[in-house]
């Protein structure tokens, strides 16, 4: 079984993807907008996942980090 798996849904149907502990990158943009998403294995072996706001097609050079994101340990949470 395979450590990560994205979805995509678009007019042809769905479509699945796996990756390993390498991680998995995913985007979906507009014209003016897009987004990116990577998921992969932390230093500690955890599941970290990255966002990251763009340009869309345009290629108007902006970019937004919003973060990475991994489960807690202790608490749990994220």
């Amino acid at each position: 079984m395979a450590r990560f798996i994205g979805y995509v849904r678009g007019n042809r149907g769905e479509a699945s993807r796996t990756a390993g502990s390498g991680g998995l990158q995913a985007q979906a943009q507009g014209w003016d907008i897009g987004a990116r998403v990577s998921v992969f294995e932390g230093y500690e072996g955890e599941d970290v996942i990255s966002l990251e706001l763009f340009g869309g097609s345009n290629l108007n050079g902006q970019k937004h980090f919003l973060g990475q994101f991994r489960k807690d340990p202790v608490s749990g949470l994220w």
